[in-house]
């Protein structure tokens, strides 16, 4: 009989541990980019990051990226977008690129002083905002005669 009580207990609060584990949790949310690209909206969830660079892929041909001279942190929250492509670039500065379509990719012109901001939110996700800035066009690494402008946000743990 004691045994039979204790088995039921046991499977109770089995029953109700498991119950309570939230398997949305979101704090372990998916990372985010949404980019706009000469009006053009762009998202994703896949992610991969190598050493300063962060690259949020649509698909093989659009990719945003957003690069730095190591993984951002909120300790230095405020970042000047620079032209790019950049060789080195200081601590606090990052280029906007935007690969779109085979061989073509857009690099912010650093015209204007903008800046993009890094933040974390209230579940310890890193969130990249680079407002509307110049980008000019490449096709296969070759300088072209055109620019629009581009943004993004980014969000990843």
């Amino acid at each position: 009989m004691y045994s039979r009580k204790l088995f039921f207990i046991s499977m109770l609060l089995t029953l109700i541990f498991f119950s309570c584990v939230d398997k949305d949790d979101p704090s372990a949310e998916k990372p985010s980019g949404n980019w706009v690209l000469a009006g053009m909206n762009h998202s994703t969830t896949v992610l991969e990051k190598s050493g300063g660079n962060i690259r949020f892929v649509a698909s093989p041909t659009d990719v945003v990226w957003a690069m730095f001279n190591a993984q951002p942190t909120t300790s230095i929250n405020t970042y000047k977008v620079v032209k790019g492509p950049a060789a080195t670039l200081a601590a606090d500065e990052m280029v906007l690129r935007i690969d779109y379509g085979t061989g073509e990719s857009w690099y912010s012109t650093g015209t204007n002083n903008p800046t993009a901001t890094v933040a974390r939110d209230g579940l310890g996700n890193i969130r990249i905002t680079v407002p509307a800035v110049n980008v000019r066009h490449f096709v296969n690494n070759a300088i072209q005669n055109d620019s629009t402008q581009a943004s993004c946000v980014l969000i990843y743990k």
